[in-house]
Parts: structure tokens; C-alpha cells; sequence
């Protein structure tokens, strides 16, 4: 070994920050400490030992984004904004000095969880879907002379939908806004697609266009409450039960969906029917011949009452009613029809089925049963 110049005698110790960094330094051979490092060796070190803590830093900083955010849409495809906070450094210093790391994990964590609850379950969607039977109800308690003034409403508001639609297919600028404004009440599968509300608002619009009134608000009822129950306690208790089969009395059912779905929109049918027709039918429309004449002709009446209507009857008949709307509602609710949306098809379906129905068991059955 070569014996240490007075030049390299007189330099003085490194610097407690050159001695941190240089700490990071792989270990070196004493023998080899026989000249100063040259700034490039220096250089050199200081950014491999660099690259070392960045990836941890990395590891840890995709980690906490994992938990904060979540991934980009959940396992339904409900389309999410991106959080805003995951762009944000974890390792960041500017956070307040009185929440320790371990308090904003689990804040995070706590909110990533409420999070994917929310879009897994569709709470927004379905909040939205079934706010609609409760609408419908309200105008219909109101008695309108004519539902025109809404058909005319509803249509001048796809008028506008529809070329939105379009717009957002073909921009992807205004794609992004329009995802960032209504994005939590669409499904991933709507992403590249149609809206779902398009369809939702013309099943409705040849509801109350075409159907009588009592049939039509039925129908809008099936598809606002008895689809939200199908796909709730599906998800509650579809894994505790046998998926439907693929045909039903040569009827295409989507193998999907479960038994648990299927008997809830069942019975929610069968209760909203009940409830309707026995106690709102009555108490809103009534059965008189001018109320026939203005609204049409209910589909059930009770038999002690005077008036117009298709059927007549007591609790019997209003339970075998109900019933038998139960059985339409879930079996419209588990159709497996392609790329035609439920929202379209469910008030189309039940609303024909339950007026063709009615049709035919006054034609047989007269004004009792």
C-alpha cells in the first residue's frame, strides 16, 4: 500500500450529511481505501442506495393507494371517479403532525371499504331506480285527467339524452365529464354502450302510452321495485341457493341469477299488486263510470263496490291477483333476452302479460272469481 500524501492528510473529515448518505454505500474491502473516492464513485453509490429506498418507497406508496382507492371499478362495474387523495404522497411530511400514520391507514382504510360497499352495491343506482315507483305513485295519488303532459315530458327529455348519449360514444373529452358528473350511476357495462336510463324512460313512456292507467303504474312499480329487490337479495342470498334454470316452460331465463332474486321480485309483485289494486285503486281512481270513461276501466275491483271493472271479487281473488302478477314480475325480471335491456323489456313484458291477462279472465271469468 502506497504511503497517504500530505494532501490527503489535510483534508478534513467528511460531513455528518456525506456520512449518512455514504452509510448507504455497499461495504467495501479496507484494502481498497488506499485513495479518496473520486465525485463520480460518490455520485454513483448515492444513487444506487437512492434507487433502493425509492422502491420501498414505491412498494409502500402503491400499497396505501390500494387501500385509499381501490381498484378503478369494482367487481359489478359501477363506473367510479378517481380519488383524488391517491395522486397525493403517503410519505408525504405536510399532513398534520397530530395524526400518526397508523390513524390515517385505518381512516383510509375505512374509507375505501365504505367505498367499494357503495359501488358494489349500486346504492346510488338503485336509490335513483327505485325513487321512480315512488314518483309514479305520487302522480297517480293526484289523479290526472291525462298523462299526455308526461309522455310529452319524458320524451322531450330523451330528445336530450340521446344526443348526449351519442356525444359521450364518440368524444372521449367529453366522455371523461360526463362519466366524472353522472359516472356512479352507470354500470361498466354501460361504459361503451347505451345508457340505461334511455331504455328505463321509453319502457316507461310505452307504459303509460299504450297500457291503461292501473296496469301502467303497475308495471312501472314492477320495474322500479320488484328488478331492485331481485338484484339486492340476490346479492344477499344468491350463494345460499340454486341458480335458475336455463328454460322455463320454453322460456330463456339467464342462468346468472339466482333463486333468491328470482323469489323476491316474486313476492315483492305479489305485495305491491295487493297493495295497489286493494287499497290504492279505490281509494285514488275508484270504479265509477266516469272515472271509467276519463281513466279507463280498472283491471280489479272489489265485488261490494259498484262500478266498472274488468274482474270483481273478494280476498280471494285479489290474493290470486296478486299472485299471479308476482309470478309475471319475476319471471320478466329473469328473462335472459340477449343485449336487450331489463329496463326496456321488464315494464314492456309484465305490462302486456298482466293486460292480456286481465283481458282474458274477464272474457271468461265475467265480474267474478
Amino acid at each position: 500500500m502506497s504511503a497517504r500524501s500530505p494532501q490527503q492528510q489535510r483534508l478534513s473529515p467528511p460531513s455528518p450529511t456525506l456520512s449518512k448518505r455514504s452509510s448507504k454505500l455497499p461495504k467495501a474491502d479496507p484494502s481498497d481505501f488506499h485513495e479518496i473516492p473520486s465525485m463520480n464513485d460518490l455520485t454513483n453509490g448515492l444513487a444506487k442506495a437512492g434507487a433502493a429506498n425509492g422502491g420501498v418507497a414505491r412498494r409502500r406508496r402503491t400499497k396505501k393507494k390500494t387501500l385509499s382507492n381501490g381498484s378503478p371499478h369494482t367487481g359489478n362495474g359501477i363506473i367510479t371517479p378517481s380519488d383524488s387523495s391517491s395522486n397525493s404522497d403517503p410519505d408525504d411530511d405536510s399532513r398534520s403532525n397530530f395524526t400518526s400514520d397508523s390513524d390515517s391507514t385505518t381512516f383510509e382504510e375505512w374509507t375505501g371499504i365504505m367505498k367499494r360497499v357503495v359501488d358494489e352495491w349500486e346504492i346510488p343506482r338503485k336509490v335513483l331506480h327505485s325513487s321512480i315507483g315512488f314518483g309514479v305513485i305520487y302522480l297517480y295519488s293526484q289523479r290526472p285527467d291525462n298523462v299526455k303532459p308526461i309522455v310529452y315530458s319524458l320524451a322531450a327529455s330523451l330528445a336530450v339524452i340521446v344526443p348526449t348519449d351519442v356525444l359521450r360514444l364518440r368524444s372521449r373529452r367529453f366522455e371523461k365529464l360526463y362519466e366524472k358528473a353522472v359516472g356512479f350511476l352507470m354500470r361498466e357495462s354501460e361504459r361503451h354502450t347505451t345508457n340505461g336510463v334511455i331504455w328505463y324512460m321509453v319502457g316507461v313512456i310505452y307504459a303509460l302510452a299504450v297500457l291503461p292507467r292501473d296496469i301502467a303504474v303497475m308495471s312501472i312499480l314492477i320495474l322500479s321495485w320488484c328488478d331492485t329487490a331481485a338484484s339486492t337479495f340476490g346479492r344477499l342470498y344468491g350463494k345460499y341457493t340454486w341458480p335458475l334454470p336455463r328454460k322455463l316452460v320454453g322460456l330463456p331465463l339467464a342462468p346468472r341469477k339466482s333463486f333468491a332474486g328470482f323469489a323476491a321480485a316474486v313476492l315483492t309483485g305479489a305485495v305491491v299488486a295487493i297493495g295497489f289494486w286493494g287499497w290504492a285503486v279505490p281509494a285514488w281512481q275508484g270504479y265509477s263510470v266516469e272515472a271509467a270513461d276519463t281513466w279507463g276501466a280498472v283491471s280489479w275491483k272489489w265485488d261490494e263496490q259498484p262500478g266498472v271493472g274488468a274482474i270483481s271479487g273478494g280476498w280471494t281473488s285479489l290474493t290470486l291477483v296478486g299472485a299471479v302478477t308476482g309470478l309475471v314480475s319475476g319471471v320478466a325480471e329473469a328473462l335472459d333476452l340477449g343485449k336487450i335491456d331489463d329496463n326496456l323489456s321488464l315494464p314492456i313484458i309484465s305490462g302486456t302479460v298482466l293486460w292480456g291477462l286481465s283481458k282474458l279472465a274477464s272474457f271468461f271469468m265475467g265480474n267474478g272469481f
